[in-house]
C-alpha cells in the first residue's frame, strides 16, 4: 500500500478583475486548479475563465451577457484497484530482480500486480466545456417590462484508455487500446413579460408571464482494439490492433415547451394572494399526452 498511496497536495489560483463606466461593467476572471490524488498516477486539473457584461443601452434597454469557459483533465485509477491492493499479500514483491514490475501472481484477482497496472494503466478523461446565456430586457412602461434570454452548455468529453503489455491484463489482450466521446449541447430560450405596481400604497400587484423552450442532445461513440505489436502509439493508432471490436455509438435527445403565468396581490402589506399556471410539453411524456396542466394558488396573511 505504500507504493500504491501518497499523500495529495492541492493548489488553487485565481485572477480577478473587474472595471466599467456608468453604463457599461465589465468582470473577468481565471482561475487554475490541480488536484494530486492520494493514489499514484492519478490527478486532475482544470483551466477555467469567466466573463460577465452588462450594459445600459438607453434608458430602456438593459443588455448582459454570462459566459464560462473550462478545460479540465483527470487521469483516472483502474477499475477496482484499492479493492486488489487490499486483497493482496504485503509478501507478494512488487518488482523482479531485475527492477521491471512483476506481472502475474499466485493469487486469483482482476488485476496481478495492482501497484503496476496502478502506474502503466492509462485512462485520462478530457472536458472542455462552455456555458452562456445573453439577455435584454426592455422597459415598455414603468411598471412593464419584457425580457428575453437565450443560453447554451456545451460540453465535449473525451476518454482514452490503454492497457499496455507491461501489466498482466494488457499482456493477455496484447494491448487494449479504447476510445470513447460523448459531446451534449443543451440551448434554452425565455421570452417573459413581468407587471409589477403599487396602487396608493395598498395595493401591490406582480404578475410573470412568458414561453420557454429547452433541448437537450447527447451523443457518443465507442472504439476499441486489441492486439498491438507495440505499446509506443497507445491509444493514437487504434486502427493497428489485430482484434477489432464492435464500436458502439449512442443518441439521447429530449425537448421541453412551458407556457407559464404567475399573479401575486398583496393588500394592505398583510393579505397575499398567489396564482399561478404552467403548462408543459415534454418529449419525455407518453405519446398519448404530451402535455402537462399544473394551476397551483395560495393565500396567506400577517397576523
Amino acid at each position: 500500500q505504500d507504493a500504491a498511496f501518497r499523500r495529495a497536495p492541492l493548489q488553487s489560483h485565481s485572477l480577478s478583475l473587474m472595471m466599467g463606466t456608468a453604463k457599461t461593467g465589465v468582470a473577468l476572471s481565471l482561475s487554475y486548479f490541480d488536484q494530486q490524488g492520494i493514489l499514484q498516477n492519478t490527478d486532475f486539473k482544470r483551466f477555467s475563465g469567466r466573463l460577465n457584461v452588462e450594459h445600459d443601452y438607453n434608458d430602456r434597454l438593459h443588455i448582459a451577457t454570462s459566459m464560462i469557459v473550462s478545460r479540465s483533465k483527470a487521469n483516472i485509477a483502474p477499475t477496482a484497484v484499492v479493492a486488489n491492493l487490499l486483497l493482496t499479500p504485503p509478501s507478494l514483491p512488487i518488482y523482479q530482480d531485475d527492477g521491471s514490475f512483476v506481472l502475474y501472481s499466485p493469487f486469483e484477482s482482476s488485476l496481478q500486480n495492482p501497484v503496476n497496472s496502478l502506474y502503466n494503466q492509462l485512462n485520462e478523461n478530457n472536458i472542455n466545456r462552455f456555458l452562456g446565456n445573453i439577455s435584454a430586457e426592455y422597459k415598455l412602461t414603468n411598471d412593464l417590462k419584457a425580457k428575453i434570454l437565450i443560453g447554451a452548455d456545451v460540453v465535449d468529453n473525451k476518454q482514452n484508455r490503454y492497457l499496455p503489455k507491461t501489466t498482466a491484463e494488457g499482456l493477455d489482450l496484447q494491448g487494449l487500446a479504447q476510445i470513447g466521446t460523448l459531446n451534449t449541447l443543451n440551448w434554452l430560450n425565455e421570452n417573459t413579460l413581468s407587471y409589477d405596481r403599487t396602487i396608493n400604497d395598498k395595493h401591490q400587484i406582480n404578475a410573470v408571464a412568458g414561453f420557454t423552450a429547452q433541448k437537450s442532445v447527447t451523443e457518443g461513440a465507442i472504439a476499441e482494439a486489441a492486439g498491438f505489436a507495440t505499446d509506443e502509439t497507445s491509444y493514437n493508432n487504434i486502427g493497428t490492433g489485430i482484434t477489432s471490436r464492435v464500436p458502439s455509438s449512442s443518441h439521447v435527445s429530449w425537448a421541453l415547451a412551458s407556457y407559464l403565468g404567475r399573479i401575486n396581490y398583496i393588500f394592505d402589506s398583510r393579505y397575499l394572494f398567489t396564482f399561478s399556471f404552467r403548462a408543459d410539453g415534454s418529449s419525455k411524456f407518453g405519446a398519448d399526452k404530451k402535455w402537462g396542466y399544473f394551476p397551483p394558488a395560495a393565500f396567506a396573511w400577517n397576523v
